[in-house]
């Protein structure tokens, strides 16, 4: 029989007895409806999906396309229907158990909104790490989605454990009491790093004000920003940005190993009130994981496969390169510690949590957890995960080399700032004909000097980037598509 958490409660003792000794990949066969319409398994709301079942396996099949098929739906004992039902996500939408979104008409809204997304959670074994993301970012004063963990039925069958996740548009803005002719954009798809305003057509979305879709404002910004200096970014941001809101931002992604953001998978809104930009969170699956509690502090761009070599996003580079908000960032990242980024705070939370999971991880049999022990490991490396991240983040502020500048070159020359550092630093330069310095060769200098002249390269266009070691550690210079040809 596997093993559940212990408890008192005996019609949780009576559920998991009910629920265990189940196989490996089947974790249950779920011959007959399990009914929640009463129970709800230990507070776990379920949201009752009905739809033509051909049409369903054909957006299934075909997840590329963002094709919508009638559903109704049952929630808490109300009941909708016309509503419109599709596959939603970026990469995630190839996995066996794909996150959907379910549209609502106007007139009959779902608990106020007219848009729900139901998100798998593949990548999180845990099924806490975005619920417990986005709380941190609300309980922080950081505009954020809620979140709320669900039993889905499809036809009247269980279907899964997804996360419940407020989609931001309209409604998103006038429940939190901010005009809905504040300017919202989305960074959809990868590359969207907020370096060049040319990408803005191809890589983002505008969510909002659908009359002017010129996206003229957010590119404004990137060509302002990107022709700042580092001493003329702290005026700026505080003239033009919710300064605490960045900050605050920026600081518990730094503390979540939020990776999978910075080059897509945030909004930047305008606020119409302020005339001031605010950045969003969004699809916070991929934190609070045990891979990336080593993460560096600084790093802004995916570091595996291809978005290896993404360009950095300049937004958070410049809080890491000038020291009046290098300074607020560390500030600020010691008081999210000392309040709610700490076991103290969280282990409650993943308590309660687990106490409402433990059942229904055994009914999923389409999700990523073959095991209920697979999904305990999963819970300790989330408890872990909250204890040793600030230590490490600390230590990297401390002790690494500090965040630097590479200039743009002259004819054969490249040179950058200097990296502060506690004790000696050598700079190596890398460069590489491609541009995820994978598939050709990798030329290396080094040096304790500022600068390089390079001699005796092939010809070509070569990308490059440079990093500063000390004995402690090391950090990569700010990159914005960093080319350099060969004659």
């Amino acid at each position: 029989m596997l093993k559940f958490f212990s408890t008192s409660n005996l019609l949780f003792l009576f559920v998991c007895i009910l629920f265990s000794c189940k196989p490996n990949a089947q974790k249950k066969e779920n011959n007959e409806p399990f009914s929640l319409r009463e129970a709800h398994i230990n507070g776990v709301n379920a949201i009752y999906i009905d739809c033509d079942m051909t049409s369903y396996n054909s957006i299934y099949k075909n997840f590329k396309e963002n094709s919508y098929i009638p559903a109704s739906i049952e929630y808490k004992g109300q009941n909708w229907s016309n509503v419109k039902l599709r596959i939603r996500g970026d990469s995630s939408r190839k996995l066996s158990k794909k996150s959907l979104k379910l549209k609502f008409s106007k007139d009959s809204l779902f608990q106020g909104v007219r848009k729900v997304n139901l998100n798998a959670e593949w990548y999180d074994k845990s099924y806490m790490s975005q619920y417990i993301s986005s709380y941190l970012m609300r309980e922080n004063d950081v505009i954020c989605f809620n979140s709320t963990h669900t039993a889905v039925f499809l036809n009247n069958e269980f279907y899964g454990i997804y996360l419940m996740v407020e989609n931001v548009d309209k409604t998103f803005l006038e429940s939190r009491g901010i005009s809905k002719l504040s300017e919202v954009y989305k960074a959809t798809k990868d590359g969207a790093c907020f370096n060049d305003s040319s990408e803005v057509e191809t890589l983002w979305e505008k969510k909002t004000s659908n009359v002017d879709l010129s996206k003229n404002k957010l590119k404004k910004l990137i060509t302002e920003v990107n022709n700042l200096t580092v001493e003329e970014s702290y005026d700026y941001y505080k003239q033009h940005f919710e300064y605490d809101n960045l900050i605050s931002v920026v600081a518990l992604n730094i503390l979540l190993g939020n990776k999978s953001t910075y080059y897509h998978n945030y909004y930047l809104m305008e606020n119409a009130a302020t005339n001031k930009w605010s950045m969003l969170p969004w699809d916070m699956d991929k934190t609070l994981m045990k891979n990336l509690v080593s993460l560096h502090y600084t790093r802004t761009t995916w570091s595996e496969g291809l978005n290896s070599n993404l360009p950095d996003n300049t937004i958070p580079e410049f809080i890491f390169l000038n020291n009046k908000m290098k300074d607020d960032l560390i500030l600020k990242i010691n008081e999210i510690v000392n309040s709610t980024f700490n076991p103290t705070y969280l282990n409650p939370i993943i308590d309660s949590l687990s106490f409402l999971l433990n059942p229904l991880i055994q009914l999923d049999t389409i999700d990523n957890v073959s095991e209920v022990s697979e999904w305990n490991v999963a819970l300790l490396e989330l408890r872990d995960f909250i204890e040793e991240r600030p230590k490490i983040v600390f230590n990297q502020i401390k002790n690494y080399p500090s965040s630097f500048e590479v200039y743009p070159n002259e004819n054969k020359r490249i040179s950058w700032s200097s990296a502060t550092s506690n004790t000696s630093v050598v700079y190596t330069l890398k460069l590489c004909i491609d541009f995820n310095f994978k598939k050709s060769s990798i030329y290396s200098y080094s040096t304790k000097n500022n600068s390089i002249v390079l001699k005796d390269l092939p010809k070509g266009t070569y990308y490059y980037f440079v990093d500063a070691k000390n004995e402690m550690g090391s950090t990569t210079a700010f990159r914005i598509k960093s080319t350099i040809i060969i004659k």
